[in-house]
């Protein structure tokens, strides 16, 4: 038996933008991937390199969430998550790229902080190898080296 509906996440990160649609399973803990999407996006280039994103990768972003758009609604989600990751976090004109890619695309981005971005890495460690190396039970420290970020 399955939940009401699929859910959407949206990833915008430093390389590429990526969209995952799932059905979460009536357990609540498991889910099945109906669609995983992927395009480029050189969003590092820009801002670890000028400091802000070029108006050309502000309409690219656009168009591909725009594009994603349609498959969100082809899918027919209700519920939808968003985020910006380290180069819209670090980027001088994050607001403007926000507000552009918002007005093209009709997704709002939400900027994921630091804290935040650890506490799901945290999380996501927690899940997957808990068991496996008694993650819940040592003292233990993970290290997530990223284009933008290095989080310990």
């Amino acid at each position: 038996m399955k939940n009401k509906g699929p859910i959407a996440v949206i990833d915008v990160g430093a390389h590429f933008a990526r969209l995952e649609i799932a059905q979460i399973m009536s357990d609540g803990r498991k889910y099945e991937t109906l669609e995983r999407l992927t395009q480029i996006v050189p969003l590092g280039l820009d801002v670890f390199t000028k400091g802000k994103i070029s108006t050309t990768n502000i309409t690219l972003v656009g168009k591909i969430l725009k594009d994603f758009s349609v498959v969100i609604k082809e899918y027919k989600v209700k519920h939808i998550k968003t985020v910006a990751t380290s180069a819209v976090r670090e980027a001088t004109n994050r607001e403007l790229f926000i507000d552009r890619v918002f007005r093209i695309s009709g997704i709002r981005l939400k900027v994921l902080e630091s804290s935040e971005e650890a506490k799901i890495m945290f999380l996501a460690l927690k899940e997957v190898v808990g068991e496996q190396f008694a993650f819940n039970k040592k003292n233990v420290m993970a290290c997530v080296i990223g284009t933008g970020t290095t989080q310990i």
